[in-house]
Order: C-alpha cells, then sequence, then structure tokens
C-alpha cells in the first residue's frame, strides 16, 4: 500500500469531469485557495472540456495547482470509457492516498466515490451541481 503524500499538508483531491469557464470551477478554485490556507494540499483530477467550451486548466495552474488529467471523465457516455475512468481514478487513489477527495458533477461522484470507497480514503465529499438530465445528456 503507497504511503501517504510526503509533506506535512493534508491532501485533498478536488474530481471534476470538466473545468470549463462558469459557476462550478470558480466555486472549486475558490474553496480550493482556501483550503490551500488553512493548510491542506489540493490537487485537482479533471476530464477534457467540450470543443466549444473554455478550458479553466491554465487558470488552475496558475494559481498553483497540480492538475491530473484523465480525458475520459469528460461528459462523454460510454461503458469503455467508464471503466478506463475507474481504473485510472483507483490507481490515482492509491498512489494519491489523500485524506479526502471531493467529487463534483454526476460522473466524477459516481465513479470517484466507487474508486475512494475501494481504495479506502477516510472521507468522500459529494456535491451536486445543477440538474443531471438538462444540459449535457438525452432524456433516455
Amino acid at each position: 500500500m503507497s504511503q501517504r503524500n510526503a509533506s506535512n499538508a493534508k491532501l485533498v483531491l478536488q474530481v471534476l469531469t470538466r473545468l470549463n469557464l462558469g459557476g462550478i470551477t470558480d466555486q472549486v478554485l475558490l474553496s480550493s485557495i482556501e483550503l490551500r490556507s488553512l493548510g491542506y494540499e489540493v490537487q485537482f483530477v479533471v476530464g477534457k472540456c467540450g470543443e466549444q467550451e473554455h478550458d479553466c486548466t491554465p487558470e488552475i495552474v496558475a494559481n498553483g495547482f497540480t492538475v491530473h488529467r484523465i480525458d475520459q471523465l469528460s461528459n462523454c457516455v460510454g461503458l469503455l470509457a467508464d471503466v478506463v475512468v475507474f481504473l485510472k481514478l483507483l490507481k490515482l487513489f492509491n498512489s494519491k492516498r489523500p485524506h479526502w477527495v471531493h467529487l463534483h458533477m454526476f460522473k466524477a461522484r459516481v465513479l470517484g466515490a466507487l474508486a475512494a470507497r475501494l481504495v479506502g480514503i477516510p472521507a468522500i465529499i459529494e456535491t451536486l451541481h445543477g440538474h443531471l438530465l438538462e444540459g449535457h445528456f438525452n432524456k433516455l
């Protein structure tokens, strides 16, 4: 089993489906800056943005945060992509051993919660943002 992060700071992983321009990204960035001021180390785990979306990854990095990219974590729908995301999250959570994960957006919440439980992450926080069936997915 891997050791927790080497620094004295407690590690928090913010897991988001994507870092697109908007309220969710702004909210997570502001809360991450506050967590860092309280002595936590915060890193981001994100999928890729859609072609028509602004990717805020450069702004997150400019604020001094590490970003781990799992492209398949995006809103693409498909069992194979979801299995890839799940396995990559398992590997990342096991290697980083965060003190907690904060999961945002539907795909990140479902797959991230499963992976975090299997790895034994002590605390799992899920934040529901918006309506699942409006905007990105068809009614089926």
